[in-house]
């Protein structure tokens, strides 16, 4: 496969001004496009680098292709070139752009366009079983030993979870399934995971002599075939795989309110950085922290935060602010240096905001749930109105998303499957309705929502849902003009019903 495809013209220059046409008749020019064939990537990280092979190889120059892809080289002195499109996830992958041979000549312009690689290309060289129109991706990188300046790991795991919701054909319903693959890291410590879901989020986590990085999350968009990431290990510093899954277990014994215990790592790594908000502003007061590490910080009125004696390593930066989504940020971090890292936090959409908007927002809101997070079910308008001989929402979920219902009416409920296979105290699912918590399924009426999303595994849901989504969660989006439901005030709390 040629990882670059390139189209050569070449034409005479404009007519260069009075003052310009003793340059221009002793110059070339360069000019053409980078197309790019994924949406999910941004025209923004490719450049288009040139360099002189002959009479010397003194002229080097690069240039960055706008929003269109449109680049342009004045100036350059005749003499053949080699041109390329660097790309920072083509050349991770070691897919490396064939060379373009270009001949400069004074006076005259060269067209030069690229075209990238489709992510369905980059997946049949990383994984060698591309088809078009297959959901799959794969995510490719390598295992550095942070202990060792990165030196590679060889013979580490890398493990990947995610979840499948496969049709049961003999109940009709969809069955939660959490995939788990491992991938061994090769001489230089080089990994590929392959046949990973597009646009499911899914975890991936470096393990090596029993220790463990942090669990990252990731997701494929649409198109994008293959992500890079490169993921790194302090065996002195890491967490023990044991330990981690020790406290994974006492949580989901404490009940769905409880709140996972953490470690109190430690090491000599420093991390700094700024809380700002999509303003620009800077945010005092927000709590920091590394996962499962001892150190904690507050922003201070510039927004400034420092973390020392970390644990090296792939780590998880935390940040909550009231007010405002859980930011987590993956962060690469050495024994005995200081890394720098920028923050930003975005305001989750409040009730108000949402009741005010136009239904095209709302709906925009929903689809980009649908987009990002598909690690989860999802349900349209239009799918809700073909359920015609549905009467109450909880009947939306017959046969469909991974939940079970049961009831009818005020006393109806939805209950996770894995969930309650996991954790026997998960009688009911969390339900949000327009942005509020603790609402009844039956609520709403089908006729009032607008789309319906829903996690039945907690630790794939969405991070907004923190706290909220340990038994499942099923989030509604109300129709424009549809009052928000009446909620009966009831005494539920001390055994009152």
């Amino acid at each position: 496969m040629r990882s670059i495809v390139v189209s050569l013209i070449v034409l005479p220059m404009l007519a260069p001004t009075a003052s310009s046409r003793a340059q221009g008749e002793t110059v070339g020019a360069l000019e053409g496009t980078v197309h790019e064939r994924s949406a999910s990537r941004s025209l923004l990280a490719t450049r288009v680098l040139v360099q002189r092979v002959a009479p010397d190889t003194a002229a080097v120059a690069t240039a960055q292709p706008d929003a269109r892809g449109r680049y342009r080289f004045d100036s350059l002195p005749p003499g053949r070139y080699v041109a390329r499109a660097v790309n920072g996830l083509v050349d991770s992958l070691r897919v490396p752009p064939a060379p373009i041979d270009l001949d400069i000549q004074a006076g005259r312009v060269v067209l030069a366009d690229f075209t990238l690689p489709s992510g369905t290309e980059l997946r049949q060289v990383v994984c060698g079983d591309a088809r078009p129109g297959d959901r799959r991706g794969a995510v490719a990188g390598r295992a550095l030993d942070a202990d060792a300046d990165g030196r590679p790991l060889e013979g580490a795991e890398i493990v990947a979870v995610w979840m499948d919701f496969p049709l049961d054909q003999a109940t009709r319903r969809s069955a939660p399934t959490r995939r788990v693959t491992v991938a061994k890291t090769g001489r230089d410590g080089e990994y590929r995971v392959c046949g990973v879901p597009i646009e499911t989020l899914f975890t991936l986590q470096l393990r090596s002599e029993r220790r463990a990085s942090a669990a990252v999350r990731l997701l494929i968009a649409d198109g994008e075939g293959v992500i890079a990431r490169d993921l790194s290990l302090s065996v002195r510093t890491a967490a023990p795989v044991a330990a981690l899954d020790s406290l994974t277990r006492a949580a989901a014994g404490k009940g769905r309110d409880a709140v996972r215990e953490e470690l109190q790592l430690t090491g000599t790594a420093e991390l700094a950085g700024t809380v700002r908000g999509l303003s620009g502003d800077p945010f005092k007061g927000a709590q920091v922290r590394v996962r499962d590490a001892r150190s904690t910080a507050v922003t201070d009125s510039a927004g400034h935060f420092v973390l020392s004696d970390l644990p090296a390593g792939t780590q998880m930066l935390v940040v909550r602010h009231p007010g405002y989504s859980l930011a987590e940020v993956p962060v690469e971090l050495r024994p005995g240096e200081r890394v720098e890292q920028a923050v930003l936090l975005v305001r989750p959409l409040t009730l108000e905001a949402i009741q005010a908007s136009a239904a095209a927002m709302d709906l925009e809101a929903f689809d980009a749930s649908r987009r990002t997070n598909l690690s989860g079910q999802f349900l349209t308008q239009e799918q809700i109105d073909r359920k015609k001989h549905v009467t109450e929402t909880v009947d939306l979920f017959d046969d469909v998303l991974g939940f079970t219902p049961f009831g009818r009416g005020p006393s109806a409920r939805l209950v996770s499957n894995l969930a309650l296979a996991n954790q026997h105290h998960c009688s009911s699912a969390s339900v949000i309705i327009q942005g509020r918590e603790g609402r009844r399924i039956n609520d709403v009426t089908p006729a009032q929502i607008a789309g319906i999303e829903a996690y039945s595994d907690g630790e794939f849901a969405p991070g907004r849902f923190a706290g909220q989504a340990e038994c499942g969660v099923v989030v509604i989006w109300l129709r424009k003009n549809r009052p928000t439901p009446r909620v009966d005030i009831r005494l539920r709390a001390n055994g009152y019903q």
